[in-house]
């Protein structure tokens, strides 16, 4: 999860950013990353970026290459209502 505080940041600039570099919606030769979508919201200046990838080092280097302004990476797990603790997926950093 990669949270970025970014006043005035517009739902453009959001997919802008998740289309740099080649990062839409799929694993990135390059980085070993892939997007997984973001939360906007506007009125906190806030987003936060959800990807997928081979390690912490990888995500960061994606981030960069995309020109991310992010404040901090850190893991997140994906936790399902309804679901049974064995059913629920998490995804790496």
């Amino acid at each position: 999860m990669v949270e970025c505080y970014w006043p005035g940041i517009t739902e453009g600039q959001v997919r802008e950013l998740l289309d740099r570099s080649g990062l839409a919606g799929r694993f990135s030769s390059q980085t070993g990353v892939r997007p997984l979508g973001s939360f906007l919201v506007p009125s906190d200046g806030m987003v936060i970026f959800l990807f997928e990838g081979t390690s912490p080092a990888a995500i960061r280097e994606a981030a960069a290459l995309a020109e991310v302004p992010f404040d901090r990476i850190v893991e997140f797990q994906h936790i399902m209502a309804g679901e049974s603790p064995s059913r629920c997926g998490s995804s790496e950093m």
